[in-house]
């Protein structure tokens, strides 16, 4: 197995690979379609645009010089961190990888002073919703919409830190 390395800044080719990379699995797993990539690619921008690097952080993990994963917190309000984009590529899926980002993401949270982290997802998610229960996060509410290109059942989630 190649070395997986992680890095927290965004280089040349990131936000593009970052849209491919959820737009590809999220259509073919999922059946997205070009509106999940136009929100995520607006999401991108804006945090790139206006990041915060006391208080928000990607984390990027490569394998061989190839993006497989990612992870986002960006600051939702002062004490309030809201966690976006764990996407893993299906060739490291199993390995633990979500796990590891996952920790160091509510580490850093922790670490900088947020009280608590929200995150929304959709629940045909199954690992991911695993992994967020086995953190301690706490459902929060439910939302139905069609703004990925198909009806979704958009799920909500909290960890008091």
């Amino acid at each position: 197995m190649s070395e997986i390395t992680i890095r927290n800044d965004f280089r040349p080719g990131d936000m593009g690979y970052i849209i491919y990379l959820i737009g590809d699995i999220y259509a073919r797993e999922y059946g997205m379609g070009l509106l999940n990539d136009i929100e995520m690619a607006e999401f991108l921008v804006h945090f790139v645009q206006h990041q915060n690097h006391e208080k928000e952080r990607i984390w990027i993990a490569e394998m061989d010089r190839q993006m497989v994963e990612t992870i986002i917190i960006f600051q939702e309000k002062p004490e309030i961190a809201h966690l976006r984009t764990l996407i893993l590529h299906p060739s490291v899926r199993g390995r633990g990888l979500g796990r590891k980002l996952m920790q160091e993401a509510v580490d850093f949270c922790r670490k900088v002073g947020y009280q608590k982290i929200n995150l929304e997802t959709f629940d045909e998610l199954l690992a991911a919703l695993h992994l967020y229960e086995t953190f301690g996060f706490q459902f929060t509410g439910e939302r139905f919409h069609s703004e990925w290109g198909r009806p979704v059942r958009e799920v909500q989630f909290e960890l008091i830190l």
